[in-house]
């Protein structure tokens, strides 16, 4: 709880009508979890922190390296060199930012367990994640414990926003997110920050969006948005289209936790004798993936590394000191590794998930 001297940081926030003092008090009676500390992560753990959301859970599986400090806030060049841990760095900054709240950091890769876990000692789930398997896996484990979670992404100038399974006024929820993706897009179908870049700027706008939004669920507000937000920072374009749940959705109508339950399916193999992990992106039992277009990959891998392309058989990717074969069924050796968890991150940011 925090004492009433330091009450005062929040002074502006609490003249803010919407708020005020009562709604103040409930922020800090609030449990968050932000998974992923990445650009987006550190930015929504900033916010909610500085508006004195009481407990933060911080989630990522990551070390923090040199080509993050553009654009990841909470981190600075000593923890580049150290290669901390991002959960671990970011709750550091964050205890000198806000000593009066609770700041918990766990270093781990999100899986089933874990996130049944979470979603048990949250009101709100944040997704700060690169990977659309976790967010699939955070769906399906926010929607079975019936908590909200705000989904955002960002890439290039590009940004987007989603409340998920939010409860409305009237007693409706916002839509999950497979009412609106019921299935991942297919991995290579669209491009990641480490093959198009990504402006600071857009992680600011969106993270603002998406933390204004978990400030109104926390406060059981009657303005949470139950539009899907898109905005084009470059080109200074936006729009919101109201989407509605679909009453066949798989996750929310037919209670079916596939990434959860582990119907989805996909995996990370470590190759017998070698530096090599095998890649299998999620799908569901008994579906195929579409053939990715490896060509339209190696293009936008041109500025991320050395390309090598083998016709329609795979492409190859260097980016010292590894290598990435991606193969038009999906699949992906990772060479210069024996841990699934960094080789799941590679393929993310690379590929996609």
């Amino acid at each position: 709880m925090q004492s009433d001297g330091r009450m005062m940081r929040y002074a502006r926030q609490r003249v803010f009508a919407p708020i005020g003092g009562a709604g103040q008090e409930r922020l800090a009676a609030a449990r968050v979890a932000v998974v992923g500390c990445g650009a987006l992560g550190t930015h929504l753990a900033d916010m909610l922190a500085r508006a004195g959301v009481g407990h933060l859970i911080l989630i990522d599986r990551d070390v923090v390296e040199w080509s993050n400090l553009q654009r990841q806030m909470l981190f600075d060049e000593a923890d580049a060199d150290a290669g901390t841990p991002k959960a671990s760095a970011a709750a550091n900054r964050l205890r000198m930012v806000n000593a009066d709240i609770t700041i918990e950091p766990r270093v781990l890769d999100l899986d089933a367990e874990a996130a049944r876990e979470l979603v048990g000692e949250v009101d709100l789930v944040l997704d700060g994640s690169d990977a659309f398997e976790t967010r699939y896996l955070i769906n399906d484990a926010c929607v079975e414990a019936g908590i909200p979670w705000i989904y955002s992404a960002v890439v290039g100038a590009e940004g987007m926003t989603l409340n998920c399974h939010a409860p409305l006024v009237d007693g409706t929820r916002t839509p999950c997110l497979r009412c609106v993706w019921p299935d991942p897009l297919p991995p290579g179908s669209a491009a990641t920050c480490d093959t198009v870049g990504v402006l600071n700027g857009a992680v600011s706008m969106v993270t603002g969006m998406a933390a204004t939004e978990a400030l109104k669920i926390l406060l059981g507000s009657a303005a949470i948005s139950p539009e899907l937000r898109s905005f084009d920072q470059w080109a200074g374009t936006y729009e919101a289209i109201a989407l509605p749940r679909d009453p066949d959705c798989p996750t929310c109508a037919r209670g079916e936790y596939d990434w959860l339950d582990g119907a989805a399916l996909g995996d990370a193999a470590r190759l017998c004798g070698q530096d090599t992990i095998q890649i299998r992106p999620e799908r569901l039992a008994g579906t195929r993936l579409p053939a990715i277009d490896l060509a339209a990959v190696a293009g936008r891998w041109r500025d991320a590394g050395t390309v090598q392309q083998g016709g329609d058989a795979f492409v190859r990717l260097r980016v010292a000191p590894f290598d990435l074969t991606l193969f038009s069924d999906g699949r992906a050796l990772i060479r210069g590794t024996s841990d699934p968890a960094t080789a799941r991150s590679l393929y993310a940011r690379y590929v996609g998930m």
